[in-house]
């Protein structure tokens, strides 16, 4: 049998060609290049603020939905990374010189929304966030470059 952590790791390696090919997008590139304009990294934000607001609401409900099971602590787990998000999120905005409110009041881009079958692809991923997490990570580190 296989343990958790020796899968995680075959799969990263097996995942390295398209790590490598994110690690060189044009607006990741652009990113640690210090490319990519404060117009379109408010966007981000407030895109990324409506996302991770579902999100949060949706494992604040699956804490409450499962909160006495045996998966409590990954339901947690998953809580307490939206917060992360949400604190890291705010941390960027306000670099940017945005607001909650301004976030708040910022209208979704329906093009940059997945489709209900997209994300029913990516919500029965279960190991889709620990796979995205270095990609992810790379991508923080050249909007914190931009944004200071």
């Amino acid at each position: 049998m296989v343990d958790a952590k020796g899968l995680l790791n075959e799969i990263g390696k097996e995942l390295q060609p398209v790590t490598e090919q994110l690690l060189c997008h044009p607006y990741v590139q652009g990113l640690e290049e210090g490319k990519i304009g404060r117009e379109n990294l408010c966007l981000f934000a407030g895109e990324q603020y409506n996302i991770i607001a579902s999100d949060f609401k949706s494992a604040a409900f699956l804490v409450s939905r499962f909160g006495s099971a045996p998966s409590r602590d990954f339901f947690l787990g998953i809580l307490q990374g939206e917060r992360v998000a949400w604190d890291a999120l705010l941390k960027f905005a306000l670099a940017l010189g945005l607001t909650e409110t301004q976030l708040r009041e910022h209208e979704p881009l329906p093009a940059l929304m997945p489709t209900p079958a997209t994300w029913h692809g990516l919500r029965s991923m279960p190991l889709m966030p620990r796979l995205l997490l270095p990609t992810w990570s790379i991508f923080q580190r050249g909007v914190r470059t931009v944004a200071g």
